[in-house]
């Protein structure tokens, strides 16, 4: 299913059943259903879709771990001569750290229907280096940094 198949799909079950949330989990749904059975979710009976909602498309649902989870990690570095950056053997030290503990938490999953999908995104901002004696409140330090970094992260060809 193509992006632009998705989100029409999903605008057309948003308008059918009045719900954002509900228009976008359906369409999630049938996305990982065979073209031919796609149209099922548009003929939902009540009583069946209530029951979907109620199981699987709330908020406590989204907190159990289950199947394949996005991992996004984002190095971010300074754009100017002389700045900070990361080398290669910290990233990938860094990279294996966080991969090996993600491992071991599939690894613990008590259904063992636990994997991960990775996205890697390396940006590079336009700030200067900084140091808590120079810029002493923290937050204003990290915000200096968070903030141009989340302008740039991508999702799905998103910003």
């Amino acid at each position: 299913m193509s992006d632009k198949d998705f989100q029409a799909l999903e605008r057309r079950l948003v308008k059918q059943y009045g719900d954002e949330t509900v228009g976008y989990e359906l369409a999630r749904l049938a996305a990982r259903l065979r073209p031919e059975e796609r149209q099922f979710v548009e003929r939902l009976d009540n009583d069946f879709l209530e029951e979907l909602i109620k199981r699987f498309f709330r908020e406590e649902a989204c907190w159990r771990m289950t199947g394949e989870m996005s991992v996004g990690i984002v190095f971010v570095e300074s754009s100017r001569r002389g700045g900070p950056r990361f080398g290669t053997s910290e990233r990938n030290e860094i990279c294996q750290e966080i991969i090996d503990g993600l491992n071991w938490l599939a690894w613990e999953h008590p259904g063992g229907d636990l994997s991960w999908v990775y996205d890697f995104q390396f940006i590079r901002i336009d700030v200067a280096d900084a140091s808590d004696a120079n810029c002493p409140n923290s937050s204003a330090l990290e915000a200096m940094w968070r903030d141009p970094a989340m302008g740039q992260v991508s999702y799905q060809g998103n910003t």
